[in-house]
């Protein structure tokens, strides 16, 4: 019998939703790039990302979705890559399948995250312009 539970965090608005998670956030965008992001996820190994972030701006908040496509092992340490989508605070539930660039999901480009800060720098550099 399939389980039919509603999961509630989905449907929360996501500016409610928890994001106990840190990562790190590289992208070609300055506004994105973070050593200070929050995450309902944590990076695992061996699985593309598929998670939201949050990023403090001063006062305010932004949020964004991440589409991974592939990861990879650093040391020891999972990194994941694909895409970073902007999404409204408000929004709810997530991508049926791979988000595409439109009024829900902003696209910004190409990110890399990872659970450890340590690898900013080494990220960074890989995504400098």
């Amino acid at each position: 019998m399939p389980d039919l539970r509603i999961d509630t965090e989905r449907v929360k608005p996501l500016h409610t939703r928890d994001f106990p998670h840190r990562l790190v956030v590289v992208t070609m965008d300055s506004l994105w790039t973070t050593r200070e992001a929050h995450a309902t996820i944590p990076v695992a190994p061996a699985e593309d990302y598929r998670g939201y972030i949050r990023i403090s701006d001063g006062a305010d908040f932004r949020y964004a979705f991440v589409g991974g496509r592939q990861h990879w092992i650093d040391e020891d340490r999972p990194v994941a890559a694909g895409i970073l989508y902007e999404v409204s605070a408000n929004l709810r539930g997530g991508p049926q399948s791979f988000p595409s660039d439109g009024a829900r999901f902003r696209e910004i480009g190409e990110a890399a995250v990872a659970n450890d800060s340590a690898l900013f720098e080494t990220l960074r550099a890989a995504y400098a312009r």
